[in-house]
């Protein structure tokens, strides 16, 4: 009975236990084993164990010789497809791509190139078994189509298949951009189908449930999958264990970088901080020496996200069940065993930007009148490729990053040629191998170069010369070797797996056939090296064009109808885009880039706002949803009640009329926070009084509550409504506010921030932007529009990302923004380690000095110093200015001053700017004090004269 490999994992194994039962070790009643002996023995001490009975020894063996499994992964079990009397599953699926000749454009009077490809496919479909499964995928995808939920227009190899094209499996012409059937389903070496089919996120689970109904609920089932404990997650999960306070598990947990496969061992030797506390403290040891042994484990089973399985019959008579989270039923098999099996598994995969497509299309045909259908928009719009080249493509499918953007205003792409280039060569190896560079060149004609042959031409002159392709490959090998196209892709496969025993076995064949054609040993040889070295990076072309119609199509939409495509974006994130995430803040990024394009963005208003975003006029009103802590319930429950009798006329009308069983505390302080109330609350001075209300939410609750629950309006309240009514106004009323409870313009704005993601009434370097001016001599905006090589610039932190080089060191990309502009910062290694710990934070004010670099896109900065206001203050003001009125000139007051300013000498010296009643002459004194320009003096003159009066120079 073994747990665990060695005795010393006893404690580890403990602690494992604690976690799946969610116990900590000092709870007296946590499972545990009764020993530490529940590890695997060697076979001495087995023997010593069992010498009083030898012979239980030799049975195991006796047992062992005994056993005998054998499974059979040469069947099949494709569900059956119900077909008409008179048909086969291969007739019927020949009668639907019949039908689909005619519905294709070009393909209604079919050539004979068309017709000898789809007589090509159908014997292999129907030679494999395979005619059922196609039939499967078309009837749920027909489904799909006729209830409306977008189908993506292909994915994977799939789209290489002329079947696939007529049955409506895919939208791309397999024959008009050189896609292959043999790279989705190669005759030679059969594995099962692989089509995996795009849904609109928020109608996937309609197709699953209509899959489900179909062909029954015994015999679909989604698929398990195995959640391991990451190097973050363990951490928690130790600590909370072993007890240890949640702030030094938090700030643990923080230390490791945020790097994708990260682990616990590397970011010991990273991060000097992480290591030094594992050297100095026996119980974050401890922790993580339990964490570094657990690590990689399976924690929990979760549902695979798009994986469902479909059985011929009942699902219980080839796998394993069982019941997951919210009773969703799995299987307790992998999806890479499902197909080994031989089931049919299919992903269904939600995409949100079909989604995003389907909705900016319903808003452009009733707004503007039109019957736009987004299959059949013109594919060489001159203001799509504009954009496209301009790299203004925040929202637009795959080419968001900012090395793609950087990649798109380098080649500016004119056809959907480009893009699926694009697509293909935006990855790790052809960025490193130097075919990206390469191929921008020669796209450019910068540098020349010649074809080998006119047959190598014809199959590379889309891309330059340039092996960009695995279908290319395959062409070379059929077309210059003589390969058949089964042959040709097993010759692609071996040349990517980088197999040299393979590779070598292949050169021979290659330039044997090559020699046949008429090709000479060193063209050949230059042949076979050039596919050697760029061919194992090729990308599926039929993936890459399906996708590449989705880029262009959201491009399409975003260049020609923005204020629709907007609407459509940031209402596709809601719920996808946490507020509080410190990068990668979608809404945030959108609403930027809308801007951009004169697009004004709106507040939330409790009387104009719906749930998700809407087109007001020509900009966009705020979503009640997109606000923190508030979800669709609750703002349904208020829009319903705002429909039906009319707008709310202050904040009272609006407590007195909402639901409190859907509209709780939370709710309405968030929407108070971000402005939704502004238009019904009282105000102070210009600013709506926020405060008052979120400081007297509970009493409002409870007052409004109570009248609600009373039997009937007649009836007495348990005690006096009139008082109530008093009570409810003054919790509207400005005076009742104290004033150190009164928000300062700061907290206003980092509430609007807690709940927007971003500052809507204004920013919080305003105040500093004289200040700022010291720091840096321009702004964001000026060093865009006029590059110089060394910057200095002022701003405040965000989107801080802390990460990991090639050569494992830290670094960090952060975006600072000032008043106008942002732009992104490179901190690399060298500087990152020198920096103080409170330097880089999220929402810190910060200078940074360094180089612009230009070239990238967006702009960057590669920091050589970043240093905070506060050790800015220390460094550059020498003068703060003091601005007072005559008027205000009291001696008790500048006694009281004089007194502040003795406990905070430093090195800026003191000068009064005194101005007359009129407030238009001012005079200079200059005084022989000299102080620390820091917050405490700041606020502490500011306390004593009031605010606004103080200026750094």
């Amino acid at each position: 009975d073994c747990h665990y490999l060695k005795k010393e994992d006893a404690q580890a194994h403990e602690i494992l236990i604690c976690i799946g039962t969610a116990s900590t070790l000092s709870d007296p009643k946590h499972l545990k084993f009764a020993t530490d002996e529940f590890y695997y023995k060697s076979p001495e001490e087995m023997q010593n164990a069992f010498k009083e009975i030898p012979d239980a020894i030799k049975n195991t063996l006796v047992i062992s010789d005994k056993c005998n499994l054998s499974m059979d992964f040469s069947k099949l079990y494709l569900p059956d497809y119900k077909i008409s009397d008179g048909f086969t599953l291969d007739s019927y699926l020949r009668k639907l791509c019949s039908e689909g000749l005619k519905n294709r454009k070009k393909y209604d009077k079919p050539t004979d190139e068309i017709k000898n490809r789809l007589e090509h496919e159908l014997k292999i479909i129907s030679d494999a078994g395979y005619s059922g499964y196609f039939l499967i995928v078309w009837d749920f995808i027909k489904f799909a189509k006729s209830e409306h939920i977008p189908v993506g227009p292909g994915r994977g190899s799939g789209a290489g298949s002329i079947v696939s094209y007529l049955l409506g499996i895919t939208e791309v012409d397999p024959l008009k951009y050189g896609l292959l059937f043999e790279r989705f389903l190669n005759p030679s070496r059969l594995t099962m189908p692989d089509l995996d089919i795009d849904f609109a996120d928020d109608g996937r689970d309609r197709v699953i449930d209509y899959v489900r109904n179909k062909y029954g609920a015994d015999r679909v089932s989604h698929i398990i999958t195995f959640n391991s404990m990451l190097a973050k997650g363990v951490i928690r999960d130790v600590g909370r264990v072993l007890s240890v306070g949640l702030d030094q598990v938090n700030k643990l947990a923080a230390l490791i970088p945020k790097q994708i496969g990260i682990t616990l061992s590397q970011s010991l030797s990273l991060v000097p901080e992480l290591k030094s506390l594992y050297q100095k403290d026996e119980k974050i040891k401890k922790l993580i020496d339990v964490s570094l042994k657990l690590e990689g484990l399976k924690r929990q089973p979760g549902v695979h996200a798009a994986g469902i399985v479909i059985a011929k019959d009942e699902i219980t008579n080839y796998v394993p069940l069982a019941v997951g989270k919210a009773d969703i039923v799995t299987t307790q098999y992998e999806g890479k065993l499902l197909e080994k099996m031989g089931l049919l598994k299919m992903d269904f995969l939600g995409l949100r930007t079909l989604a995003v497509i389907r909705d900016a299309v319903e808003l452009i045909n009733k707004r503007h009148k039109l019957k736009l259908e987004i299959e059949n928009i013109p594919l060489d719009d001159k203001k799509t490729f504009q954009l496209l080249s301009s790299a203004k493509v925040a929202g637009v499918f795959q080419v968001e990053k900012s090395g793609m953007r950087d990649l798109l205003k380098k080649l500016k792409p004119k056809s959907i040629s480009d893009i699926t280039a694009l697509i293909s060569l935006y990855r790790p190896g052809p960025m490193g191998s130097g075919m990206l560079d390469q191929f921008v060149a020669r796209y450019h004609g910068k540098i020349k170069f010649k074809y080998e042959n006119a047959l190598m031409e014809k199959i590379l002159s889309e891309t330059y010369g340039v092996i960009v392709y695995q279908e290319q490959v395959m062409k070379i090998a059929t077309d210059l070797v003589g390969l058949t196209l089964s042959e040709a892709d097993t010759f692609r496969s071996a040349m990517s797996k980088k197999d040299s025993e393979f590779i070598e076995k292949y050169r021979e064949v290659f330039l044997a056939g090559a020699k046949k054609k008429g090709l000479t040993k060193t063209v050949a040889e230059k042949i076979f090296n050039n596919i050697k070295s760029f061919g194992e990076y090729g990308f599926n072309k039929s993936h890459a064009t399906a996708y590449g119609f989705l880029t262009y199509r959201t491009a399409y939409l975003k260049a020609n109808y923005p204020l629709e495509f907007f609407t459509a974006l940031l209402s596709s994130e809601i719920g996808h885009t946490k507020v509080s995430k410190e990068e990668d803040n979608k809404i945030v990024e959108y609403i930027k880039d809308a801007e951009e394009f004169a697009i004004e963005i709106f507040p939330p208003d409790i009387n104009r706002s719906f749930s998700k975003f809407t087109i007001e006029e020509k900009g966009i009103r705020f979503g009640l949803v997109a606000v923190k802590n508030v979800g669709e319930s609750a703002v349904e429950s208020i829009i319903a009640e705002r429909e039906k009798n009319g707008n709310y006329k202050s904040i009272n009308d609006f407590i007195a009329r909402i639901d409190f069983h859907c509209v709780n505390k939370k709710v309405l302080e968030s929407l108070c926070k971000a402005g939704a109330f502004d238009s019904i609350l009282s105000k102070r001075g210009i600013m709506p009084a926020r405060d008052t209300f979120v400081e007297n939410v509970e009493e409002i609750i409870a007052v409004n509550s109570k009248r609600k629950n009373e039997d009937t309006i007649n009836q007495p309240l348990l005690f006096d409504m009139s008082g109530a009514n008093k009570n409810l106004q003054d919790y509207s009323d400005i005076q009742s506010m104290p004033k150190e409870k009164q928000w300062h313009e700061h907290q206003f704005l980092a509430f609007e921030k807690e709940v927007l993601g971003f500052y809507l009434s204004g920013h919080p370097l305003a105040k500093h932007s004289n200040e700022m001016k010291i720091y840096a001599k321009t702004n964001i905006a000026d060093i865009k529009q006029n590059p110089t090589e060394t910057v200095r610039v002022a701003g405040i932190i965000a989107n801080l990302r802390r990460l990991i080089s090639k050569k494992k060191e830290q670094y960090a990309r952060f975006k600072l923004e000032d008043l106008d502009d942002e732009i992104d910062v490179l901190v690399f290694p060298k500087l990152f380690n020198g920096l103080a710990k409170d330097t880089l934070m999220m929402d810190e004010m910060v200078v940074v000095c360094g180089r612009l670099n230009a070239d990238t896109e967006p702009p960057e900065i590669i920091a050589d110093e970043v240093v905070t206001f506060k050790e800015a203050r220390k460094k550059l003001v020498r003068f703060i200015s003091i601005n007072i009125s005559e008027v205000a000139l009291e001696k008790q007051m500048l006694e009281k001053l004089k007194d502040f300013l003795k406990q905070h000498r430093g090195i800026a010296r003191v000068e009064f700017s005194v101005s007359d009643h009129t407030g238009k002459n001012s005079t200079k004194i200059m005084t022989d004090f000299e102080i620390e320009p820091n917050d405490t003096v700041l606020s502490g003159i500011e306390k004593i004269l009031g605010k606004g009066v103080v200026n750094f120079s």
